[in-house]
């Protein structure tokens, strides 16, 4: 400031207090070590000259910057359970706001968690959703978390079974499984054979027709869910029924 013989006062408001308290320092800087306790403060200046004449500055915060220092991750429960992920950020004066959109939707809505956790009662409707969260901080910055999947876990509910049939008839086997997003992956070893192949069949059935090719041939299919997770079926006996 410019002035004669000026004086400076600074005021501090420490976290959540609405009344500033008086700082011991006549100086133009203001100087303090960043600690958990002060990361945030608001600090302004009261300039007074040798007439007694005064102005106040800004209100300025002070802290450490915005990041993310840990990402939501997948989470799964079981239906009619609480599922939930969470956010960590460092900075200062930290606001928090979720979004999430349901499995198949190309829209994100805005959700009353705001909270640096996310979490719902897992229903049929809600599984495979996605959310993420925006976090900002008291200088107006703001940073979008990557998005977490939540759902179901991946579990051979029912698994599938040896199956036969006549000679140029189908025989089918099926499985039953629980999770979010899920793909099948059948492959199979004909008899005789040392490799296993990949099929096409990317359903929870498998069929096929009995030949001489087929008929002794073992089968199993790989689950996979939303999350990247893979279970793997029993191994079971395609054969001929005479």
């Amino acid at each position: 400031a410019e002035g004669q013989n000026v004086k400076y006062q600074w005021y501090i408001y420490e976290l959540g207090k609405s009344v500033p308290i008086t700082a011991t320092l006549d100086s133009p800087t203001y100087t303090y070590t960043l600690t958990e306790e002060t990361n945030g403060r608001r600090i302004y200046c009261e300039i007074t000259d040798k007439y007694g004449k005064s102005l106040t500055t800004n209100t300025v915060t002070v802290g450490t910057a915005l990041k993310i220092v840990s990402q939501p991750i997948n989470s799964t429960a079981e239906l009619n359970e609480i599922v939930s992920t969470s956010v960590k950020a460092e900075g200062c004066g930290l606001k928090y706001q979720w979004y999430e959109r349901n499995a198949g939707t190309s829209y994100w809505a805005r959700t009353k968690d705001t909270d640096d956790t996310y979490s719902c009662t897992l229903t049929k409707f809600r599984d495979g959703k996605e959310v993420y969260c925006e976090i900002t901080d008291a200088f107006g910055n703001k940073v979008r978390s990557r998005s977490a999947t939540l759902g179901l876990p991946l579990e051979i509910l029912r698994q599938p079974i040896n199956s036969s049939a006549p000679m140029g008839q189908i025989a089918r086997t099926t499985l039953k499984a629980s999770g979010s997003g899920l793909r099948y992956r059948w492959f199979i070893r004909y008899k005789g054979d040392i490799y296993w192949y990949s099929t096409s069949s990317v359903s929870p059935t498998y069929s096929c027709v009995i030949n001489e090719r087929t008929k002794g041939s073992m089968l199993y299919c790989e689950v996979t869910d939303v999350f990247g997770k893979k279970r793997k079926t029993n191994t079971v006996l395609i054969s001929e029924k005479r």
